[in-house]
């Protein structure tokens, strides 16, 4: 290969260290990647053995395999890189890998030694080695459970951690694994080996296992397709145990909704007295106008009308106002029912502004002393949502809303309620009062559990908690902002109904009338006379 200036030409383009010994281990030629690795100067290395760069234990074994490798036939192969232990001029040790092949400088044979500094390479293998450690401790801690199934020969590797899950003590095949699969996950299963063939990703699913002490226990499972080279494909995943997760969110689930239920009835505690008497006037109304027309039929049919005509247009007047009321009658019991309804298993498209009337009609006894309502309901499609607890939190800002304005001043205060839609696809309901607003401090906790303004006895500081998590729920937001000039605005936000098409209603506004009291006449008869 030329002379040792050629060699050292060629030598210094190599970027790993690279020194040249003759048959007897002595160094003869080294580039500056060596100089920069061991820490010693060029005429440092030149003329020194092997123990100048290795620790005293290797440096016999290093020669002699030195030695081996110059008189090998076969020397002129390039050798292999294999680990080792050098040792820097500071006297620090540290991991290389080193590869040897034969030179010839000359009529010279000498050997070439390729040396790897692999401290940095070493520290990621301990590191990756100690976080796989870590993630096993945190996968045993966690109770997740890892598993593998060779789709062609059927075998399965299981966890320790997974047989746990199950309560089993040694592995299963994986005939025997799918065995435990609860007949209506079944499907599930096999849908969710499909999907993780076509999708070349995790996936995931919920699934059923049958527990060694005959109990169901749902597993949260995410799995993939694994293809290594020349092996069979394996599906492997692992699975969380989540069945005590699920009972305690069912548990949960239950109590919130029996507190909703429990608020909900209070509110209609709370406006007894008010529907009572919005059902005790157009009662009367209908007793009356009913005991005007019998009395009219019975004079008539008992033969004391003295000759006059059955005054069928009085007659009609009186049994259409007494149909009337009876209609306000139910629509006021009707209100109440959707109210009360405590059974409804799922949403359903609702009409917003039906929901909106209903509570406005409940809580009108209560405003009617306080403001003039003013409404105003634009064209907005249905929402994803069920009528009791929309009506709930419906009802709840109206009651809100009357109590923060002072009653005896209707005329000079208002509240008004507006139904509108907002880009994109949502629908707004707006509750606005003109009462004295809500201050700075209190914006913060409005929304929280048990918070209240209100005299003790007179609110539990449920209220707006409950209606903010029944907007949550419903993939809503509720808003709270004081108005520009004076009062209070709370505002809810729907998603629109999946595919739903806006109500064919005109939008209007309009100051809601208050009741026309309708003139009624008492008729009394006294020994045959009327008055």
């Amino acid at each position: 290969m030329g002379d040792f200036r050629q060699v050292q030409e060629c030598i210094e383009m190599v970027p790993d260290a690279m020194v040249l010994v003759d048959q007897g281990g002595v160094i003869r030629l080294v580039n500056d990647a060596a100089v920069e690795m061991f820490g010693h100067a060029r005429d440092q290395f030149v003329g020194r053995t092997l123990d100048l760069l290795m620790p005293p234990a290797t440096v016999e074994r290093h020669a002699e395999h030195v030695r081996a490798f110059i008189a090998s036939p076969r020397r002129r192969m390039m050798g292999k890189f294999r680990p080792l232990t050098a040792r820097r001029r500071d006297g620090v040790e540290l991991p290389v890998e080193i590869a040897l092949n034969q030179v010839t400088v000359g009529t010279e044979e000498l050997a070439a030694a390729t040396i790897r500094d692999v401290t940095s390479q070493r520290a990621s293998e301990r590191s990756a080695v100690e976080r796989e450690t870590q993630l096993r401790s945190i996968i045993e801690m966690a109770r997740v459970g890892t598993w593998a199934l060779d789709l062609e020969a059927g075998s399965a590797e299981l966890s320790e951690s997974f047989l746990a899950l199950l309560g089993l003590r040694s592995g299963v095949s994986s005939d025997e694994l799918l065995a435990r699969v609860h007949p209506d996950d079944v499907a599930v299963w096999r849908e969710t080996k499909l999907n993780a063939e076509r999708a070349g990703g995790p996936v995931r699913a919920q699934l059923r296992l049958l527990h060694s002490d005959g109990s169901w226990r749902t597993m949260d499972t995410r799995c993939s397709i694994r293809r290594a080279p020349g092996e069979a494909a394996k599906l492997v995943g692992l699975s969380i145990d989540i069945t005590e997760r699920l009972r305690v969110e069912a548990l949960e689930r239950d109590a919130r909704d029996r507190l909703v239920t429990a608020e909900r009835m209070a509110t209609v505690g709370l406006l007894a007295a008010g529907l009572a008497h919005e059902i005790n006037n157009p009662l009367t109304a209908v007793l009356s106008n009913l005991f005007v027309a019998m009395d009219e039929l019975a004079r008539h049919q008992g033969g004391d009308a003295t000759g006059q005509r059955l005054d069928c247009a009085g007659l009609l007047e009186a049994l259409g106002d007494a149909r009337e009321s009876a209609v306000r009658v139910r629509d006021i019991v009707r209100d109440l029912k959707i109210f009360s309804r405590h059974d409804e298993v799922g949403n359903t498209a609702i009409d917003v502004r039906r929901v909106v009337e209903s509570s406005l009609r409940m809580a009108r006894n209560e405003i009617r002393h306080r403001a003039q309502l003013v409404t105003r309901f634009d064209e907005v499609p249905p929402v994803d949502a069920t009528e009791a607890r929309l009506g709930q939190v419906v009802l709840n800002l109206l009651l809100n809303a009357a109590q923060a304005i002072p009653p005896g001043n209707a005329n000079a205060n208002e509240i008004q309620v507006s139904v509108g839609p907002r880009a994109p696809e949502r629908v707004v309901i707006e509750v606005r009062d003109s009462g004295p607003g809500i201050p700075k401090e209190h914006f913060g906790r409005l929304f929280t559990p048990f918070f209240t303004t209100k005299p003790k006895g007179e609110g539990t500081g449920l209220g707006l908690s409950i209606c903010h998590r029944i907007v949550t729920d419903l993939h809503g937001q509720m808003e709270a902002e004081n108005a520009p000039d004076r009062g209070a605005v709370f505002r809810i936000v729907l998603p629109a109904a999946a595919g739903a098409v806006a109500q064919d209603a005109m939008p209007f506004s309009r100051a809601t009338p208050r009741p026309v009291r309708r003139g009624r006449v008492l008729v009394v008869k006294v020994a045959g006379l009327w008055f």
